[in-house]
């Protein structure tokens, strides 16, 4: 049996440990946003989080839908403006997919803290009761009945936000927003608290006073995925990555969608 020398043992352990403070380190943030798109062409978009290298985004489409680049609020570069709402058969539908594209799992929040968030613009005209286009899903991983699930939506004009985990769910609604004005709608799980919270943007891109700030204490358990679900934006993909017929196509703009673990800064919305 050869013996390592203890130079050796020392080197050995250092590279160990380097590679695994390394893995600990990465910031798990996703934020996708859309400043260097041309308004008035499909967009091209991109993760500008420290999780770019981990991750794919790519748009998924369907009967000619198209996300087009728009005006963002001022100084804020362009946002993604997703179909028009419509409920016929072949409607054209869009939504983007996030994936993870290494074996670290960026996408799952397990038992850590973590907050997803983006700022909306709904249009006027965005869903119809009892349609295959009733709502606007902004932001989702995992399906309503499946183990764990995160997920931002508006329906009939009002925000919420459902966690569920191994153990437990929560449903936290907010106030109606108005169609045509910018918000922010930003979901989070400290420990066991989930908060809500809804602000307007202004026009300068800081933030109004909260028009909801909701919370609930409950224990849900961690959140785990096969690594494999995608992240979506502006509406519903089944687990293989394809548009689900029940889209929840979103109707408007969104911008700065954000899904941050591990790293919360719960104290600071912007």
């Amino acid at each position: 049996m050869k013996h390592r020398r203890p130079n050796q043992l020392r080197g050995a352990v250092a590279v160990i440990a380097m590679s695994l403070l390394a893995t600990a380190c990465i910031d798990k943030r996703i934020t996708v946003r859309f400043d260097s798109q041309s308004v008035g062409n499909p967009i091209n978009p991109v993760n500008i989080g420290s999780s770019g290298e981990f991750t794919e985004i790519a748009v998924v489409s369907t009967n000619g839908g198209e996300i087009i680049g728009a005006p963002g609020i001022s100084g804020n570069g362009s946002a993604a403006d997703f179909p028009d709402h419509s409920t016929g058969p072949t409607a054209p539908r869009a939504v983007l997919r996030i994936t993870n594209t290494g074996n670290l799992g960026l996408l799952n929040p397990g038992t850590r803290d973590f907050w997803f968030s983006a700022d909306v613009n709904l249009d006027t005209t965005n869903a119809t009761a009892g349609s295959n286009d009733n709502g606007n899903n902004v932001m989702q991983r995992g399906l309503f009945n499946e183990t764990s699930q995160f997920k931002i939506q508006i329906d009939n004009g009002n925000p919420s936000c459902r966690l569920k985990g191994t153990v437990d769910d929560v449903f936290l609604g907010a106030s109606s927003i108005t169609p045509g004005e910018v918000y922010r709608i930003r979901c989070e799980r400290i420990g066991t608290t989930v908060r809500l919270r809804v602000w307007p943007v202004n026009t300068d891109g800081s933030l109004g006073a909260a028009i909801t700030d909701n919370t609930k204490t409950v224990d849900i358990g961690p959140l785990v995925f096969d690594r494999s679900i995608p992240l979506s934006v502006g509406g519903k993909l089944s687990n293989d990555g394809t548009i689900d017929p029940a889209t929840d196509q979103f109707n408007g703009t969104i911008d700065n969608a954000t899904l941050r673990i591990d790293f919360p800064e719960f104290d600071n919305p912007s």
